[in-house]
């Protein structure tokens, strides 16, 4: 097996052009070159050339400002470094007030069931719970239902001061 290896390694040696030249022993290169069209002239070694790193950029003289130093709040005058004041902020009294939004959990009706003595009961996701409240009662520590029907559930929001209906997909 080893031997065959190393024929078949020996033929493409040959055939690239690498191994000994097929022209006789007393041919010159140049002769060679010509009948197998592989040139076998003297490969010149790559020159590594390094350049020099770029030249940091300037800093602007004139106004102090140095743009690789952070948090610096200073201007020089006739060569003394000032400290520069920052204008005040305006007092929070004169700010708007804004409300935050609030998010309610994602609330989702399911299904009304009607009891045998005829009274509704509703079945409400809230997330991945799962809630059977009727009129008038309390869940989710800030719902409570206010009016069910066949087909939607009526829900006042505690929180947010503000109705929810909750219809069937």
């Amino acid at each position: 097996m080893l031997s065959v290896t190393r024929a078949v390694l020996a033929v493409a040696i040959v055939s690239m052009g690498c191994g000994p030249s097929p022209v006789g022993q007393g041919a010159s290169p140049a002769a060679a070159a010509r009948q197998t069209g592989v040139s076998h002239a003297p490969i010149e070694e790559p020159v590594l050339r390094l350049s020099r790193p770029a030249p940091p950029p300037p800093i602007d003289v004139a106004s102090g400002r140095n743009p690789f130093r952070f948090a610096e709040k200073h201007a020089e005058t006739n060569g003394v470094a000032a400290t520069r004041k920052l204008p005040p902020l305006p007092p929070p009294d004169g700010l708007p007030e804004l409300p935050l939004p609030i998010v309610r959990p994602p609330l989702r009706l399911l299904g009304v069931v009607t009891t045998a003595d005829g009274q509704r009961v509703a079945v409400i996701a809230i997330g991945s719970d799962l809630t059977l409240v009727r009129k008038g009662e309390r869940f989710g520590g800030r719902f409570s239902v206010t009016s069910i029907s066949d087909e939607a559930v009526e829900v006042s929001d505690a929180v947010a001061n503000q109705p929810v209906r909750l219809a069937l997909p």
